[in-house]
């Protein structure tokens, strides 16, 4: 099995991954939607931080998914909730459809939940696509209210975490 490790990047430090993070979002998130990612004003994403789960070459095994070289299969943001500076919104999270299923987003959740703990911040908050919202649940958040809202045409759920 490829080894995978979740670090933190940025477009500065780690420009080829921060692409990688780029398309994978686009391709998960926007395109299925109609949406193209690289058509939106991402500036603000400057004050945020990314977590990418990256999976390092392997072996040839017939058995395994072969990693030809470092690929990021992986994300999850965390961005300032404006208002609110003891609270940080997770965002954009996204899996490469070969590494679904294995727990990869619950140690993306994880890495998020441990980076807030270290910045001080007692919440995570998030807007959670409908048919994700289980998944989220079995990751200790819990549903601000029972009120669904259409963001980018789709069912969301407000969601929050506390952190203490």
């Amino acid at each position: 099995m490829a080894e995978i490790i979740i670090q933190r990047i940025s477009s500065v430090d780690n420009p080829e991954f921060h692409l990688q993070v780029l398309n994978l979002r686009n391709q998960l998130l926007r395109l299925p939607i109609g949406l193209d990612l690289f058509q939106e004003d991402l500036s603000q994403e400057v004050n945020h931080v990314t977590f990418a789960a990256i999976a390092k070459s392997n072996g040839n095994n017939s058995n395994e998914i072969v990693i030809e070289e470092e690929k990021v299969i992986g994300c999850i943001i965390l961005a300032p909730l404006e208002g609110n500076e003891k609270t940080l919104k997770l965002r954009q999270m996204a899996i490469s459809p070969d590494f679904q299923g294995q727990g990869l987003g619950a140690k993306l959740v994880a890495k998020a939940e441990e980076y807030a703990k270290e910045q001080g911040k007692v919440r995570l908050y998030l807007h959670g696509r409908k048919h994700a919202v289980g998944f989220y649940l079995k990751c200790g958040f819990r549903k601000v209210n029972d009120q669904e809202f259409l963001e980018l045409g789709l069912p969301h759920n407000a969601l929050e975490k506390m952190l203490i």
